[in-house]
């Protein structure tokens, strides 16, 4: 018995060296690398496209769509705006950061339909005009 609690004794000690090493490492002064905490942001449209849906992977991810007083699936009205997500580089870190903006379809393609500005002769989803 007194054998079995001097080894478990040396296990605990053992376990207890190694959770302190790895909570307090030792600084050397030597920089060995870097460690980013976030992952890399990646956008399938390739950043701020509002021709073409997009999902952006960062700090969180996200779909390009419609929104007219909230998600639709198609849209032309005032009200109606493409939310797209792209990647931004942040001002503290050199991470980058997925965030979001508003935009108004161009003339050129009014309609947003399934996330991207199309004209209305290449819309696929029905809408309404407002």
């Amino acid at each position: 018995m007194k054998q079995e609690h001097i080894i478990f004794g040396i296990i605990i000690a053992f376990a207890a060296i190694g959770l302190f090493n790895v909570i307090s490492p030792v600084n050397t002064g030597n920089v060995i690398g870097t460690v980013d905490l976030l992952p890399a942001c990646t956008d399938t449209d390739g950043g701020i496209n509002v021709f073409q849906q997009g999902t952006m992977r960062g700090n969180f991810v996200a779909t390009d769509y419609c929104s007219e007083d909230g998600p639709v699936d198609a849209c032309r009205s005032r009200e109606c705006k493409l939310i797209e997500f792209f990647c931004t580089r942040a001002t503290t870190q050199k991470n980058e950061r997925g965030t979001s903006q508003a935009y108004d379809c161009p003339p050129t393609a009014p309609v947003c339909d399934k996330g991207k500005c199309v004209s209305p002769s290449d819309a696929v989803t029905p809408y309404e005009l407002k």
